[in-house]
């Protein structure tokens, strides 16, 4: 049946309406027969086919496996995969995870996920260690299909499972985002990622898994903030790490905030020299363009500077780390004002649309950005430590009067003063001079504008 599904495919890639039509009809008859997904299996497995094929044939086997694969899914169509076609799928699909093609291991590896969703670990207990094997595997393409599998697996998993899962794949994820252990960046990132989950539902089932193994993930997480930013891919590390820091920090403050002080110190630092890059390469100048990872996440240093400011948002509200704040913050204000500035991205934005703009900058559900960020956490500071913020703040806005102060921290400047004017009481206030500030930087914008 493989070559007949074969022509069926290559026949639906045809420019000839009627011909393409009819194979799309004849492949979604063979939908309902259980030789259907064994010959896609086979298909998307024989790299001596052609890529498309392979690749299509994969994505119609996810597809089966989503409609078909159990009566109790919501999904389901008829008919139900039998047990003789869920052994022959369970066997061979793990194969896939080492195709030489990226997007058609990705299918395969969400496949497997889907299959592994409702199969482990009551009937399929081989699956995660089979997994591990695949992780310590020689095969580059084994070993990333693996991770793939792993971080849609992750997604899915039942919480009263991930204990176990956390337990039996810990090991190998740290080993990957150790610098000098050969992985790839990208390998690192996605080890970063799995965790992350796996983290947020340990910390839901409020287990004790990790009880033992905090300071091993503390080294390491100190270990991917030190790494050298060589490609672009190691951003993902560095925003990878600090969502993962945030979900420990959420679901184990009291335990994480003992051990973390030379892993946080490392974190003021790199967020000190992170302000500096992204003042000159995204205010000063348009080297920074917007990037998204292929979860359609934001990457790059843009990326890494969200992650790094949420972190500090939740630390700053948990009181296990309120010592460490306090210490570590105080130097951080000048880097939280400069990430309060608007990017040359967004000046090219107000300049061709001032009041969607400010419409979308006001919309804090439908933009996430840098500068908005920045603004939650500088408001949580001004909650919080605001005999720490008034010092720097002052000397800011100060500063943004001066004939030398860019457009940015003018702007900033009054972005600034509108949103934290309310936490501020009034013998506050008369520090700013609002009079003298209002008559004279403020009416001279207006005058030039």
């Amino acid at each position: 049946m493989d070559q007949e599904i074969l022509k069926l495919i290559d026949a639906s890639f045809a420019n000839d309406n009627e011909k393409r039509t009819k194979a799309e009809e004849a492949l979604a008859h063979c939908d309902g027969t259980q030789d259907f997904p064994r010959a896609l299996l086979m298909i998307g497995l024989n790299e001596e086919v052609g890529l498309q094929y392979r690749q299509s044939a994969s994505v119609l086997l996810k597809n089966w496996i989503d409609y078909h694969w159990t009566s109790t899914a919501d999904k389901f169509k008829e008919p139900e995969a039998s047990e003789e076609t869920k052994e022959f799928i369970r066997h061979g699909l793990p194969r896939g995870l080492a195709n030489e093609s990226r997007a058609v291991r990705n299918v395969f590896a969400a496949a497997l996920s889907i299959v592994a969703g409702w199969e482990w670990p009551e009937t399929w207990p081989d699956f995660v260690p089979n997994l591990i094997d695949a992780l310590n595997s020689d095969n580059a393409n084994m070993v990333d299909g693996a991770l793939r599998c792993l971080k849609e697996f992750s997604t899915d998993i039942n919480g009263k499972f991930a204990p176990e899962m956390i337990q039996s794949i810990l090991p190998k994820l740290l080993e990957f985002m150790t610098p000098n252990s050969g992985a790839t960046p990208i390998m690192a990132a996605r080890s970063l990622q799995i965790l992350t989950t796996l983290t947020m539902l340990i910390s839901d089932a409020r287990a004790k898994t990790l009880e033992d193994q905090y300071e091993k993930i503390l080294t390491v997480f100190r270990a991917c903030i030190l790494r050298p930013v060589e490609e672009e891919d190691d951003w993902l590390i560095k925003r990878n790490v600090f969502n993962c820091f945030n979900e420990l920090v959420k679901g184990f403050s009291k335990k994480v905030a003992p051990l973390s002080a030379h892993c946080l110190q490392d974190c003021w630092t790199f967020i000190a020299k992170l302000s500096k890059q992204y003042l000159a390469t995204a205010i000063n100048s348009d080297e920074t363009e917007s990037q998204e990872d292929s979860d359609s996440e934001t990457a790059g240093i843009q990326g890494t500077v969200m992650a790094a400011m949420e972190f500090l948002c939740t630390i700053i509200e948990k009181k296990a780390f309120t010592k460490v704040v306090q210490i570590g913050i105080p130097p951080l204000i000048p880097s939280l004002m400069i990430f309060l500035q608007a990017s040359a991205g967004q000046i090219s934005a107000w300049e061709d649309d001032p009041d969607r703009f400010v419409e979308e900058e006001d919309d804090e559900v439908m933009l996430c950005s840098v500068r908005t960020i920045a603004m939650d956490l500088l408001l949580c500071v001004a909650k919080d430590f605001l005999g720490v913020l008034l010092p720097p703040l002052l000397e800011y806005v100060g500063e943004s009067q001066s004939g030398s102060a860019s457009w940015q921290q003018r702007e900033s400047a009054y972005y600034i003063i509108g949103a934290v004017a309310s936490a501020l009481e009034e013998e506050h206030m008369t520090k700013f001079n609002i009079q003298g500030y209002l008559e004279g930087p403020t009416l001279r914008d207006l005058k030039s504008g």
